[in-house]
């Protein structure tokens, strides 16, 4: 069948009546298929909603709106269409707001405003230039919130689509979640507003947000209207998910209201607003949002739970005045009689011609758009027309068809072939905020349960007036032996189970409960947080009470009397003796007695499918805890309840998943865990496997379950020391969210983690015999099966020093061992580390403790502390307040945070000022000043440089942190020194030192530097080539000859300058040996033996220099190195001219070498030659 073109369908809807049902249909047809064609959508969407601007409040023109709306909302579309669309109709949109009148279309604008004010926002803070669009949505955005604030109220639709509206804006103006990791793309918020932005101002979109959910605030406790108040309840879901920020702001806003605005509406809608209250406090606290506000909504749900009890107490009590009063004007109306109607009089009344149509119109009447009054009233009004009689009559039958129905079914029992459909059990983490469904839900419960109780209660009375003359005695039960008995109860629990199953499907578990009569027998107090056990058992789920209690009571009295007769019971009768039996004096069966093969059945029941069947098992269990620990029972030498709770999770555990609640919940639901049921767990969470639902399960009986909580949370804490890193990390992850708004689990969990860096400290040290001797924690005997020593037992801030040492834990050592290594002192820092995140004050304890440890433990502390310097960074408050006040001792923790900072950018400006102070105020190693040496000016540069240089001790690791301080200080020199020069800027220029600066500075002594350590200095520039070339040297050399007083260095880097670069030999020969003979250097012995060196090393380069010496020192020099002699010899011979015969007598004669050469003798070693020593 060939495709309906889109235009061609709006051409033929335009063409039918207006607001004709054919336009209609045509309108519809149309919509599926611009739904279906996207192109045609977004061509077609701005042109009709600009064509329906000017009409009246049509069909077409909601159509168009609603097509709209359905445009700039579906994901079908990408967001840039949708943005795109959103830009093209601001306009109309705003022209449509202003002009409408209706609340039909007022309604679908705003709803359409909803969708339109996020788009347009994310667009404006990446486009800047267009100004327009802004103003047209913050006018639109005005208007709106007017519909809010107008009095009288605006009309309902429009008032909460206005309210929706708001919740929109509220997102949008204030800020997201400010982990970049954690941000929604999709969620567009004030964060994303740049800092210079033309027109948008954050700052004062945050404060009209405040203002709008002040507003929204109002609106909850002062409007009368229960609609107005759902809404803006159900909003506040939204805004607790999206916006953690404002969570605590919700929660009081919803635990403080009451319905006190609502006395004039209807119990229905009371109970409707305070069950959506109770929805919302419920989901933030299941879903885990609001887990940091546990106990303020666990408050406040009871606090509603206990109104709504009220509401519908009050509600029944109000029906049943009703009903008696009724009654009491019906007996009066019996009472007195009616005046007789003559029977010989003719009905004159003509019959009603309409009475056909009457019936037909009442056959398509809607009778469910009445209220609930008007019904009351006009069944009230039809059943006066009846006789007393004749209601006593069809009373009566209707008891007798209900019994003899009842007993057919008893007689012959058939199952039924349709079985009642389950509900989804929807795990907590699954479950979604959805009030709506949940109310429904609510709404037929509380329905169906008050129904219930009027006709119970109706029945009640009549079964009471007929019983009070009965007496009637129960006959003495029939004796029976051990086998029979036991056989009896298996049949019977056969049987039990088989019709049971079916009935465990219908099971419910968050009905609400309701007040029950005081007769029913409730299930007996079996311990904390057992809400669910403590609510009367409905009675399709009294076969599973019945199922237990034939286990765990059903065999007490009657076993031991067939075998041991009771000895307390002379001269009493047989009931109080079983009443004494059973309550008090009986001893319990232990696990390995006649009712074991009774129990392993319900055990092989429940594990058929444990999922479903954990009631049973919950109620089994309870049983068995009640009778030994309740009812006083003697103990055997094994716990029943501790033997078959066990049995269970082991027959569980190998099937369980990653992502299983149902163990949680099961050991939630139980009145007491053993301490071997908590090792099992934590055992469960060493494997990868089950170590899901073992965490989830101990985080939350920490949580939720107050008699647990100690041993729950030593075994978390235990766990946080596990050799196996990925445990470690997930208990550490599972304590950690308690930190630190949960109380008191946070205090507990941070003192644990500090007494456990304690246990690092090495004792006061004491002399015995001469030698230091260093005290060691105690090792501890304590076993798996017992706790170690608790963070639990005491609650000093800081405890006594005795014990900081006392905390153990199954997986650490009893006593530390030295050297330490880096894995066992992650065991006992990393909780530490880990919350000093979310508590910076931790960082104190850390220092102190430093201080106190061994070397080996502080060299491991110091690589371990890496990573949670870096997430700090170098502008934390708390940690520049503990640098700046740490102890003495701790200089090496103090300096290793400073490098961490430092070594992959900048140090921050707050750090740089706080090192200066350090140094000036404190005597601190220089290693302090190298973090920060790039940030000095270039006076504080050269006044620390001596400090920095005499760190050098002729070790390796100080060599590289000078040599990178000569990178940071020194300014590369430009291309072309020494040959040209330039006039270019740059950077810091007069900050940084010049090379011959440094190079002079290292030869003047006199400025504080020593001698050995100028020279690894010295030593390190020639390593730094490309800052230090041959240009650099010379100009150096240069400079040094040229001031007064020669450095005693100055020879020693003459000899090395030639040497390493061959291009500088001439320079020294022709120029610099010159000036020194000028300076006479013969003068400073140091310098002269250096000068000859010298010469000797670039001869025969330097013999025209040596020439220019004085006989005297020429004498020497022959005299210290002959190995000069002949080369000089000959030079001269050849060069010197008329001063030849002088110069040849001081040399004297020469044997040993060739005449005309300048070549040194071969028995002279290059190494001796090269000796730069001075």
């Amino acid at each position: 069948m060939a495709s309906i073109d889109p235009s061609a369908a709006l051409i033929y809807a335009l063409q039918c009546p207006a607001d004709s049902s054919e336009q209609t249909q045509a309108l519809k047809g149309l919509r599926v298929l611009l739904e279906s064609d996207l192109e045609a959508l977004k061509t077609l969407c701005p042109t009709l909603l600009q064509t329906a601007v000017s009409m009246r409040d049509t069909v077409f023109k909601r159509w168009t709106i609603d097509l709209f709306h359905f445009s700039i909302s579906s994901n079908r579309l990408s967001l840039e269409i949708r943005t795109q669309l959103a830009l093209q109709c601001a306009d109309t949109c705003a022209s449509i707001l202003a002009t409408s009148t209706t609340t039909q279309i007022l309604k679908r604008i705003i709803q359409c405003y909803a969708q339109l004010y996020p788009l347009l926002f994310r667009y404006l803070c990446i486009n800047r230039a267009n100004r327009q669009p802004w103003d047209v949505l913050s006018i639109a955005k005005g208007r709106i919130v007017e519909f809010l604030e107008s009095s009288p109220p605006a009309p309902v639709g429009v008032r909460l689509a206005a309210l929706k509206f708001a919740q929109r804006v509220i997102l949008v103006q204030t800020r997201g979640v400010s982990d970049p990791r954690l941000q929604n793309k999709a969620d567009p918020n004030v964060s994303l507003i740049p800092s210079d932005h033309l027109f948008i101002n954050a700052t004062a979109l945050e404060a009209e947000g405040t203002q709008l959910l002040t507003l929204v605030t109002t609106i909850l406790y002062s409007s009368s209207d229960s609609d107005s108040v759902s809404a803006v309840i159900n909003s506040f879901g939204t805004l607790a998910k999206a916006r953690p920020q404002l969570l605590q702001f919700i929660i009081e806003a919803t635990s403080k209201w009451s319905p006190a605005k609502l006395a004039g509406q209807s119990t229905l809608r009371i109970r409707s607003a305070e069950k959506s209250i109770f929805i919302l406090l419920n989901y933030l606290l299941k879903s885990g949002v609001g887990q940091a506000f546990t106990m303020d909504i666990a408050r406040a749900l009871e606090q509603i739970s206990e109104r709504i009890k009220q509401i519908i107490r009050a509600e029944h009590a109000r029906r049943t005045a009703a009903a008696e009063a009724e009654r009491e004007r019906m007996k009066r109306a019996a009472s007195t009689p009616l005046a007789s109607s003559d029977p010989k009089r003719a009905k004159l009344e003509p019959s009603d011609p309409d009475t056909s149509s009457a019936v037909s119109a009442l056959a398509n009447f809607n009778f469910q758009d009445l209220s609930a009054e008007l019904v009351t009233d006009l069944i009230v009004a039809n059943l006066q027309h009846f006789s007393v009689h004749d209601i006593n009559t069809a009373i009566d039958n209707l008891r007798t068809l209900k019994a003899e129905s009842s007993r057919t079914a008893t007689a012959t029992p058939e199952p039924s072939t349709q079985e009642a459909p389950q509900k989804p059990d929807l795990d907590d983490e699954e479950m979604e905020y959805e009030p709506e469904k949940l109310n429904r839900e609510l709404d037929s419960a509380e329905a169906s349960q008050a129904a219930e109780t009027i006709d119970d209660s109706a029945e009640a009375d009549e079964l009471a007036l007929q019983l009070q003359s009965t007496t009637f005695d129960l006959p003495p039960p029939q004796e029976l032996d051990i086998a029979q008995a036991e056989s009896f109860i298996r049949s019977a629990m056969v049987r039990i189970s088989k019709t049971g199953t079916k009935q465990l499907e219908r099971v419910h578990m968050n009905l609400i409960a309701v007040p029950h009569d005081a007769d029913s027998a409730p299930m007996p107090e079996l311990g904390a947080n057992n809400d669910e056990l403590l609510k009367p058992i409905p009675s399709h789920e009294m076969w599973i009470l019945l199922f237990v209690r034939t286990v765990t009571r059903g065999q007490r009295s009657s076993v031991s009397t067939l075998a041991t007769g009771d000895p307390g019971t002379h001269g009493q009768d047989a009931k109080e003796e079983q009443d004494t039996t059973v309550g008090k004096t009986e001893p319990a069966l232990s696990a390995g007695g006649r009712n074991d093969g009774l129990r392993q059945m319900i055990c092989n029941y429940i594990m058929e499918d444990f999922a479903s069947r954990t009631r049973i098992a919950t109620i089994w269990l309870n049983e068995e805890w009640y009778n030994e620990d309740v009812r006083g029972g003697e103990k055997s030498e094994r716990s029943t309840y501790e033997f078959w709770l066990l049995h269970l999770l082991e027959l569980y555990i190998p099937h369980i998943e990653a992502t299983d609640r149902v163990l949680t919940k099961f050991l939630l639901d139980l009145p007491h865990l053993p301490q071997r049921v908590l090792q099992y767990l934590a055992d469960l969470a060493t494997d990868p496997s089950t170590a899901a639902p073992s965490f989830n399960t101990l985080r939350d009986l920490a949580l939720l379950k107050p008699p647990m909580r100690s041993n729950a949370l030593n075994i978390l804490l235990q766990l946080t020391t596990h050799p196996d890193t990925k445990t470690r990390i997930v208990a550490i992850n599972t304590v950690k969210k308690w930190v630190p708004d949960v109380k008191p689990l946070d205090k507990l969990v941070q003192k644990f983690a500090i007494r456990l860096l304690r246990r690092l400290e090495t004792r006061t040290k004491s002399k015995a015999n001469g030698v230091i001797v260093q005290s060691t924690p105690q090792e501890s005997d304590t076993g798996r099966e017992v706790p170690p020593s608790s963070p639990l037992e005491d609650g000093e801030e800081r405890p006594d020093p005795e014990l900081d040492m006392s905390v153990t834990t199954p997986y650490l050592p009893g006593t530390l061992t030295t050297p330490a290594e880096s894995a066992q002192v992650l065991q006992h820092v990393q909780l530490l580390f880990a919350l000093s995140v979310k508590v910076p004050d931790l960082l104190d304890e850390i220092f102190l403790a430093y201080n106190k440890m061994e070397d080996s433990v502080q060299g491991a502390v110091q690589d371990l502390l890496t990573p949670l310097i870096r997430l700090l960074g170098s502008s934390h408050g708390k940690l520049l307040t503990v640098l700046r006040t740490f102890s003495p001792g701790a200089e090496s923790l103090a300096l290793r945070v400073l490098r961490i900072l430092t070594e992959h950018g900048r140090p921050s400006p707050p750090l740089v000022a706080l090192v200066k102070s350090l140094i000036s105020e404190r005597d601190l190693d220089a290693r302090f000043l190298i973090p920060i040496i790039g940030e000095l000016d270039r006076a504080e540069i050269e006044k620390q440089l001596p400090r920095i240089v005499n760190l050098l001790t002729g070790k390796p690791e100080e060599r590289d942190m000078v040599r990178s301080v000569f990178l940071t200080i020194v300014e590369p020199p430009s291309q072309g020194f020494g040959t040209a020069s330039t006039n270019e800027p740059r950077e810091r220029e007069s900050e940084l030192l010049k090379p011959v600066e440094l190079l002079m500075f290292l030869h003047e002594t006199d400025k504080g530097v020593n001698t050995r350590s100028a020279i690894e200095g010295i030593d390190i520039c020639f390593g730094l080539t490309e800052l230090f070339p041959s240009e650099v040297f010379a100009v150096g050399m240069q400079q040094i000859v040229d001031k007064p007083t020669l450095p005693v260095l100055f020879m020693r880097t003459v000899i090395i300058a030639v040497k390493t670069y061959k291009s500088l030999v001439p320079f020294v020969a022709r120029t610099l040996m010159s000036r020194l003979i000028l300076k006479k250097i013969w003068t400073v012995p140091q310098l002269w033996d250096g000068f000859m060196r010298c010469a000797r090393i670039i001869a025969p380069a330097s013999y025209g220099a040596l020439q220019q010496l004085p006989r005297e020192q020429l004498a020497e020099v022959a005299e210290k190195h002959p190995v000069l002699r002949s080369g000089l010899r000959d030079h001269i011979i050849k060069k010197a001219g008329g001063t030849k015969s002088k110069i040849l007598d001081v040399l004297g004669g020469d044997e040993s070498s060739t005449p005309g050469t300048g070549s040194m003798p071969a028995n002279v070693a290059p190494a001796q030659l090269a000796s730069p020593s001075a």
